[in-house]
């Protein structure tokens, strides 16, 4: 199984922050969310079911907060980053304890308007 660390936006994933924001983003960051789109397509062709695609939202360093959000596609977000290791302790989680479906997933830090998911565990501190 391979999982794709991507990026919101990429592919038919939409950025709704509010007052047109995300249209903004989403032009300026028009060449590297092609680039992403390119690298989900040519894992999903070559390894098909085996896939699970993860699309962050933008990374900060230093600011983790323990509480990661999956968003569902097209819902509106509150907090549009999350730091480098909550994204690495989210993709730990999903690789020792994920089912290995065939996925898109969206990820974000602090709140949203879906449901939320528990923090992961650290396997360094278990």
């Amino acid at each position: 199984h391979v999982y794709v660390i991507s990026c919101l936006g990429a592919g038919s994933s939409t950025m709704r922050l509010g007052l047109g924001l995300g249209s903004v983003v989403k032009a300026y960051m028009k060449y590297r969310l092609e680039d992403h789109t390119g690298q989900e397509k040519i894992f999903q062709e070559k390894m098909g079911d085996r896939t699970t695609i993860i699309r962050p939202t933008t990374l900060t360093d230093g600011k983790a907060t323990g509480n990661i959000q999956i968003l569902q596609e097209g819902s509106w977000f509150s907090w549009p980053t999350i730091d480098r290791k909550d994204l690495a302790l989210f993709i730990s989680n999903e690789v020792l304890e994920g089912d290995g479906s065939d996925e898109i997933v969206h990820v974000t830090a602090g709140r949203a308007t879906t449901k939320s998911q528990p923090p992961p565990v650290d396997p360094a501190e278990s």
